[in-house]
């Protein structure tokens, strides 16, 4: 087989090998699609919401019956949603989720619009109580707290959002922060515990 790149260039030959490197690729992303699909339909039937983009690997605990997700939602491989079947989770339009994160809500996480979060990060709307002393930690019972992330927030890489934590509008949290409690708008948070750093 012939083909020209350009104008002018001479004629380059390829072998049966090319070809048939490039009748598998077309295959491959031929499956592949179908493949996009089935986890599509799959996210569906847990969520009841049909997500924008979604890689492999997404894993969904339980189904959910009080999930929303706004149009254009990514989420990346491996993600981990763990939603109780009576809680309330809501996301917004263009939220993205990277690699390896995970969202636990057994009662409440809303999230606002144009919302990233990097790979790695936990946001947990569940911890576990470690105050009777009577009890092994392993025995004692889980506390819930909602979590409210607003619009416009950048959550970097490794960071962990925990139980009762707001995050208001137009805020950077930097990688590998731990944020807990009310973090005002308009500003740059890091740190373990995250602290306000900067406004914008």
């Amino acid at each position: 087989m012939t083909s020209f790149k350009n104008i002018g260039e001479k004629p380059v030959k390829h072998s049966f090998i090319d070809l048939l490197r490039r009748a598998v690729f077309i295959c491959i992303v031929k499956i592949g699609s179908v493949g996009v699909l089935f986890r599509k339909i799959r996210f569906y039937y847990y969520t009841k919401c049909w997500p924008g983009h979604l890689g492999k690997r997404v894993i969904i605990l339980r189904v959910a019956n009080k999930v929303t997700i706004g149009k254009e939602a990514s989420f990346y491989s491996n993600v981990v949603l763990e939603i109780g079947e009576d809680a309330a989770l809501s996301i917004g339009k263009n939220f993205t989720i990277s690699y390896s994160s995970v969202i636990v809500c057994n009662e409440s996480v809303r999230i606002g619009d144009h919302v990233m979060i990097g790979e790695y990060t936990s946001i947990r709307d569940t911890s576990h109580s470690y105050r009777n002393d009577d009890l092994p930690f392993c025995k004692q019972t889980d506390h819930s707290l909602p979590i409210i992330l607003g619009n416009n927030i950048w959550i970097g890489r490794g960071c962990m959002i925990l139980p009762g934590t707001t995050i208001g509008n137009n805020v950077v949290v930097a990688a590998n922060s731990v944020v807990k409690g009310i973090l005002d708008a308009d500003a740059v948070y890091a740190g373990s515990p995250a602290i306000k750093i900067k406004s914008l």
